[in-house]
């Protein structure tokens, strides 16, 4: 019985599989791009009242799953990342809200180009004490891993390289 495996010097690299073109050996891996997630960052910071007035966040992932999240006024930081997060739970988004800083960060959970993000306001990104989000929605797109093995171009799909086939 023969069982493929394969084991990496770095913690940051970890083999997935291998097909019946893989020659035992070793195997340079150069990334050249780390793959991003989706994600959209407030332009404000929020200071220790919390929102000035109630603001209305739409949260859309891939192309029409959506979270509609009302905040109140007095909201903190830490309130509002923790009532995001229980609507995108509640409506099953693989996205997280964090505070980044002071700000308001939103990103998908996954990486790569197929991960596909907006979020917008009934607030202007302007208006003090608010998100810094906007009406205008901020869209963003996560981008995939790139880079070589064994000197060969290979394909990014989120974090996830790939030789070409029949070469690795």
């Amino acid at each position: 019985v023969f069982v493929e495996s394969g084991r990496s010097s770095s913690s940051l690299v970890k083999f997935v599989s291998s097909t019946s073109a893989t020659q035992i050996g070793s195997y340079q891996v150069h990334v050249t791009r780390a793959a991003t997630q989706a994600t959209v960052t407030g332009s404000q910071t929020l200071g220790p009242g919390g929102l000035a007035a109630s603001e209305k966040l739409s949260i859309v992932y891939g192309e029409n799953e959506t979270a509609l999240v009302n905040l109140t006024a007095g909201m903190t930081m830490d309130e509002i990342v923790g009532a995001i997060n229980q609507q995108l739970k509640d409506h099953g988004l693989p996205v997280a809200a964090g505070n980044h800083q002071g700000a308001l960060r939103i990103s998908t959970t996954a990486y790569g180009s197929a991960e596909k993000l907006s979020v917008s306001s009934d607030r202007a990104a302007t208006d003090a004490n608010q998100l810094g989000i906007g009406t205008t929605a901020i869209e963003s797109t996560g981008v995939d891993v790139a880079g070589t093995i064994n000197n060969i171009v290979a394909t990014g799909a989120g974090r996830q390289l790939t030789g070409p086939k029949g070469t690795i």
